[in-house]
């Protein structure tokens, strides 16, 4: 089949390991596995053969841990640009980044219920992750790299010749080429170093619970699309709406062009999710602003709080009736009453405090006219 360019053997059961024959596959570009609990080492010989292999689905194969060599090159896909992982029970994102290593090059991941807890990445000792591959582009920044961990990753700055703050790990630095590396070549810097090319990232229905994941996804230098739905961090507890939830994310994704699959984020929308993002945290305890409410203030400076305006209407209200020489004051309330005439509801009266209603009588308004009516017949 030299020119089968779709294969979708989903749902077929390939949970014994295959034997990856060689042979002739250039036009096959879409490749899908969903639940067929394909071994990784069936996975690892098809990317070898695939080289031209643009996406990958590997969805519902109830993978733990991803057991891919990417410590070689010639394991490494550099032609895949989208992979879907979804509903694998991965927890970890030491996991996930040896993805990024395997597809150098990979544009679009899919994540979406996958129950991944943080984008920190834990204990390298404990993940088999000490080593990762070395890249052209890592090894041309190696050099400036080692200038730049010569001090605690925590602590380094520097600024650029723009004036620009550059951060390394634990810093937020928005403005990362795709170039730009972290690594030594020894150990994993940052969540983001495995997708330096990544644009789009789906990571609806995961555990992420914390706004510092977000903020770790502010620092993935390409990426420009992001779905992040239905995790704790917006459902349990309900401290936000949909508006506050939406600025918020969009106030410390600085670089995200569209946002759970709305419309691409305008300019006014971005400064008024920044202006929110600041109030939001201007009377928080210094401790419990995150670092963006610091660049966000120096770019639109100091906000004035926003005047509250109750616009509940008022249910009771003071008013004085007049009745020829009596006057008494009464309250009234709002509510279903009809006054005999016109046939009007109260509050369709914009009653207000302080209002006068005067009574006048039909009947001494008639006895007064025949009178006159009278009086000029005679």
């Amino acid at each position: 089949m030299p020119k089968i360019k779709f294969v979708n053997l989903s749902f077929n059961c390939l949970a014994e390991v295959l034997e990856v024959k060689h042979g002739s596959y250039d036009h096959l570009k879409n490749l899908v596995l969903n639940g067929t609990r394909v071994t990784w080492s069936t996975v690892q010989g098809l990317i070898r053969l695939l080289r031209n292999l643009e996406e990958l689905h590997l969805s519902l194969n109830e993978y733990k841990t991803v057991d891919l060599d990417y410590s070689k090159s010639e394991n490494r896909n550099v032609s895949v640009k989208k992979l879907h992982f979804t509903g694998n029970p991965v927890e970890v994102w030491n996991e996930i980044s040896k993805l990024g290593y395997i597809f150098p090059n990979l544009e679009s991941l899919v994540l979406a219920e996958c129950p991944i807890r943080s984008l920190a990445l834990g204990d390298n000792r404990n993940s088999n992750m000490e080593t990762f591959p070395k890249t052209e582009e890592s090894e041309d920044l190696s050099q400036d790299n080692e200038n730049m961990n010569n001090q605690e990753v925590e602590e380094t700055t520097s600024v650029d010749e723009k004036g620009n703050r550059i951060f390394s790990e634990g810093k937020v630095n928005y403005d990362r080429s795709e170039s730009e590396s972290e690594s030594s070549g020894t150990t994993i810097r940052s969540s983001h170093d495995p997708f330096r090319k990544l644009r789009f990232l789906n990571v609806n229905g995961t555990l992420l619970s914390t706004w510092d994941d977000v903020e770790r996804l502010a620092r993935f230098p390409a990426l420009k699309s992001l779905r992040i739905q239905g995790c704790p961090l917006f459902e349990s507890p309900r401290e936000y709406t949909e508006h506050e939830r939406r600025q918020l994310l969009i106030a410390r994704l600085p670089n995200v062009e569209t946002l759970n699959g709305g419309g691409v984020i305008s300019s006014q929308e971005r400064e008024d999710a920044e202006r929110a993002f600041i109030r939001y945290y201007m009377d928080k305890p210094e401790a419990d602003r995150p670092e963006r409410y610091s660049e966000l203030v120096a770019i639109h400076g100091k906000l004035d709080p926003l005047v509250h305006v109750d616009l509940t209407p008022e249910k009771r209200v003071k008013v004085t009736f007049t009745y020829g020489d009596l006057v008494e004051v009464m309250k009234a309330q709002y509510g279903p009453e009809e006054m005999l005439y016109p046939n009007k509801q109260l509050y369709r009266y914009n009653i207000r405090n302080g209002d006068e209603i005067i009574i006048d009588s039909k009947l001494n308004r008639f006895v007064s006219t025949s009178s006159t009516t009278s009086s000029i017949r005679s």
